[in-house]
């Protein structure tokens, strides 16, 4: 038996994982223009780049209920960016890392 693929079909998969890997793509980048000047990985040392790393930071929450917006290490400054004190450096309001802790009221 053989697994021949139509032409119809491979296209359409090629359209297929297109779509899903811009999708994942934006879900992954920042949301503006402004929150992009919030960090940047390029300039900082690699010990600052291993630290985040560490604590599995990412720019983008996949937790809604948990962000840098509403943990207790977070101060916001304008555009979607922060400062953190675990990170000791800038992050996104709408990142995550493993020592993300709420808020106190």
């Amino acid at each position: 038996m053989t697994d021949s693929i139509s032409r119809r079909k491979l296209l359409t998969r090629v359209v297929q994982l297109s779509i899903g890997g811009a999708l994942v793509s934006a879900a992954i980048e920042p949301a503006s223009a402004a929150e992009a000047a919030c960090v940047d990985i390029k300039k900082m040392s690699s010990d600052e780049v291993a630290g985040r790393n560490s604590l599995h930071w990412t720019a983008m929450s996949t937790q809604p209920d948990k962000s840098c917006s509403m943990c207790q290490f977070f101060t916001a400054t304008s555009g979607g960016c922060g400062m953190c004190m675990i990170l000791n450096g800038p992050t996104y309001a709408g990142g995550y890392c493993d020592s993300w802790t709420m808020k106190q009221s």
